[in-house]
Order: C-alpha cells, then sequence, then structure tokens
C-alpha cells in the first residue's frame, strides 16, 4: 500500500454537516424524474413521450452521439412531463409514480460475474444504465466503452465539504460492492482502490485483487481526479477510469440481482433545520428531500453534490445528479454594517484577512457572495497554496485565454481537476471564475481532437 500526504489543499469549514450514521428512510414519491445535465458531455434523445407507461429500469432515452448509453426511469408509472431548457434541450423527464415491476437483466452468482469478460461487463452495465457512473481522465467526461483504460481508480474517501461520509453509504452493501470489483477488474487490467486517513471503510475491508493507497490531506485530497495524478496520470492517447466505491456498489447490485438499484443515501446538509442522511428514491422531488431535513428557508441555493463542483437545482426539480450529497448555501448580497472594516469573527478567508483565521477549527455559515467584482488579475500564489497536483494554475489560465492549445497542454491543461480549479475560485482575490475558464479549455481540446 502506498501513502500520499498532501500539502496544498483547503477545506471549507462550513456549518450543517450531517453528524452520526443513521439513515431516514423516506416514502415513495408521486413522481420521480431522470435529469439529463447531470451528465456531462451528452444530450439525450427521448425513447419516450408523454403518456407512455414505463418500468423501473427501461430507458427513457440514450445519448444522441451513443445510443448504447441509456437513461433509464428510477420506476414505473406513467411519462407525464419532458421539461426542456435552451434550445429545446431535455432538462428532465418526469415520471409518475405507480405500481409495477422492474427490468430485470437476469441475476448472476460470483463464478458467472468473474467469467463474464470485458465485453459481457460492458454490455450488461450499459443495458441496465449503471454505465453513466463510470467516468474517464482527462476531461471527466462518461467512459467511452469502446476504450480500454490504463486503469481504474475507486475513490472510497471524501473530502469535500459537507459530502457524505462513504462509510455510511457504503454501510450493509459488501455482496455488492464483492461483485463490482470483481466486474471492474476484468475491464482493466489494474484496478486502484483508495482511502482516507481514517482507514479504509469497513465494507471494503474483504475486497481483494485490487492496488490500495491511502491519501491524507486536506481537500481535495479525497477526489478520485486529483488521485489519479498520483498513481496513474493519463495522457492525450491515454485514459484512466475513475468513479466512487458506492458507485462499485450499484453496478455490481445490478450484476448480483440483475435489477438496478433505485434508491440512494443522501446527505441533506446545509442551510436546513435538521442536517441529516436520509434513503430515497432515485430522481425524488427536492422538496421531499428538503422537507425531510427540516426544510430551508428562503433566499438559498440548493446545489446537487459538492458545493465546489455541483449542480444548481430549483426547489421545484429533482435530485438525480448521484452525487450523495444536496448542499443549501444562503444566497449572499446583503449590506453589512462596516463591511470590510468589521473584524469579521464568522468570517472566512483564506488569506487570513479576517479574526476567524485565529479559529480554525470555527464551522461557519457561509454564503454565496463574492465580496466583489472581477477585477485585474495579480499573482500572489493563492493557487498554488490550494492545488496539490504539479500545475502552475496562474500560467494555464492565460494560455486558455488565449487558446494557445500546445500551451495549455504543456502545463497540464488534463491533469488539473474540476475540485482543484473551483478551489482556485474560492481562494482568487480578483474573483475570477476558474472553473470556467478550464471547462473553456477542455472545450477547445475536445474540438481540436474530434
Amino acid at each position: 500500500m502506498s501513502n500520499f500526504v498532501l500539502k496544498a489543499g483547503l477545506d471549507l469549514p462550513i456549518a450543517g454537516g450531517a453528524v452520526g450514521s443513521e439513515v431516514q428512510a423516506l416514502g415513495t414519491p408521486t413522481h420521480v424524474a431522470v435529469t439529463p445535465p447531470d451528465y456531462p458531455g451528452f444530450k439525450m434523445r427521448l425513447a419516450v413521450k408523454e403518456g407512455d407507461a414505463v418500468q423501473a429500469g427501461s430507458p427513457l432515452g440514450h445519448a444522441k452521439i451513443r445510443p448504447d448509453m441509456k437513461f433509464v426511469s428510477p420506476a414505473a408509472g406513467k411519462v407525464v412531463e419532458i421539461r426542456r431548457g435552451l434550445r429545446r434541450s431535455i432538462q428532465a423527464v418526469v415520471v409518475e409514480v405507480a405500481a409495477g415491476e422492474s427490468v430485470n437483466h437476469g441475476a448472476l452468482d460470483n463464478s458467472a460475474i468473474a467469467s463474464l469478460g470485458a465485453e459481457g461487463v460492458r454490455e450488461r452495465l450499459l443495458s441496465g444504465g449503471a454505465w453513466l457512473m463510470m467516468r474517464s481522465k482527462p476531461l471527466a467526461r462518461i467512459a467511452d466503452p469502446e476504450h480500454t483504460p490504463k486503469a481504474i481508480l475507486v475513490a472510497a474517501s471524501e473530502t469535500g465539504p459537507n459530502c457524505a461520509d462513504p462509510n455510511v453509504l457504503l454501510a450493509g452493501r459488501e455482496e455488492d460492492l464483492s461483485a463490482g470489483f470483481a466486474a471492474l477488474g476484468q475491464l482493466a487490467p489494474t484496478v486502484h482502490l483508495t482511502h482516507g486517513a481514517s482507514g479504509m471503510p469497513a465494507a471494503l475491508s474483504g475486497i481483494t485483487g485490487v492496488q490500495t493507497h491511502r491519501f491524507s490531506g486536506p481537500h481535495p485530497s479525497g477526489d478520485p481526479e486529483v488521485q489519479i495524478n498520483f498513481i496513474c496520470p493519463p495522457g492525450n492517447e491515454q485514459r484512466v477510469w475513475f468513479c466512487r466505491a458506492i458507485d462499485v456498489a450499484d453496478m455490481g447490485a445490478l450484476l448480483r440481482t440483475g435489477v438496478m438499484p433505485t434508491t440512494s443515501r443522501i446527505a441533506v446538509v446545509g442551510e436546513v433545520g435538521s442536517p441529516q442522511y436520509v434513503e430515497a428514491t432515485n430522481g425524488s422531488p427536492i422538496a421531499d428531500l428538503l422537507q425531510a431535513g427540516g426544510g430551508a428557508g428562503e433566499n438559498v441555493r440548493i446545489v446537487g453534490g459538492s458545493v465546489l463542483t455541483g449542480r444548481t437545482l430549483d426547489a421545484d426539480g429533482f435530485y438525480a445528479s448521484g452525487g450523495h450529497t444536496l448542499s443549501v448555501l444562503r444566497e449572499g448580497g446583503e449590506r453589512e454594517f462596516m463591511g470590510w472594516l468589521a473584524p469579521g469573527g464568522n468570517k472566512f478567508s483564506n488569506h487570513r484577512f479576517f479574526l476567524s483565521s485565529f479559529l480554525p477549527k470555527k464551522k461557519m455559515n457561509m454564503t454565496t457572495d463574492t465580496f466583489g467584482g472581477p477585477r485585474a488579475l495579480i499573482p500572489v500564489g493563492s493557487y498554488n497554496r490550494v492545488v496539490p497536483s504539479d500545475i502552475e494554475p496562474n500560467f494555464l489560465m492565460k494560455a486558455i485565454l488565449c487558446e494557445d492549445i500546445e500551451e495549455m497542454l504543456a502545463l497540464g491543461l488534463l491533469e488539473m481537476s474540476r475540485e482543484e480549479a473551483a478551489l482556485c475560485t474560492v481562494v482568487c482575490p480578483s474573483k475570477i471564475n476558474y472553473s470556467q475558464i478550464l471547462e473553456q479549455g477542455w472545450l477547445q481540446f475536445e474540438k481540436e481532437t474530434a
């Protein structure tokens, strides 16, 4: 086992994390939905229309450029609404839940799973809708099943602010995890399993046939994209696939039982009455999850996944991102007495501008306020303190803005992760959105290499 200690990074002290390991089971919702925007790089082509009856696990649509990548229904019922956004892009396919059966792809025992082969595993995961959980680096897009990766990395650690604890998510999933890792071992020559400073989650203690690695340090030490840079760096023509351990459990459940799991454990955290873990049907309404968490006030922003890289959700929308964390942040913008002249005992700054810097363990009710607008970039080393990968963020950003693709690649365009870019945005004294700039560079790379 290798041991990596990352010095650079930043743990955001956001209040409102879920405490304990108790999970509240929610009832079956009246409506559920599949939300294509949660899957970057793909647009959905419908396989159903309003009024169609569907089973749990039956396809609602597929990726336009990859018909074998299916978006499956999380529950049986009737398609009642297809929500569209700009340019008629599909934002959600809403299903009214009713009694019904699930699509069964056939249960497999351990020996049958071990003998599937790479092609058999691909076919099973694609037909069941579980392939969408697999990502590929570089670019963090959904993995292309026609490629053979250099390796697969599975992260069993989480260091993001208030993100769900893997120990809670994986509890009781030992058989599913065993089946999932047996399948992954047939897709790549090497499978890496990483864990945090507190050790391997108990549910993974019996996993064999993998290379284990320990990562400690501030966030993003638990981010699989960052971990790949230290264990098995990919290249332009060489890819590494990655996912979370809970995704492997769901893949294993599909193979072991023949039925795609329809529920997930989710941490409802942040500006809610009672932050906690809930178990809910996939694609449940946001309102149901917030109610289970004690409700949220007005003027808040709801984020599916990490507050750093998650997607902003509407209060009347559905949670289907697979991030297992629903974060609620208060919107900023209020005028404050004395402004930046105040001592700031309840304000966070990575530059030790406020009194709170003397209280490093204090949790704070952070808002979405940026406290100012974009301004001239002054390189004071802020980015380098939060980026553990061997990258010069200042120069990479300038290369992206200049659209110099060769310089971008040389400076680490394919190595930088979304979490690292988000941390650069948080600490940037010039209020520059590094995440948008990185995505701009990725899009240019995709166009020029297509």
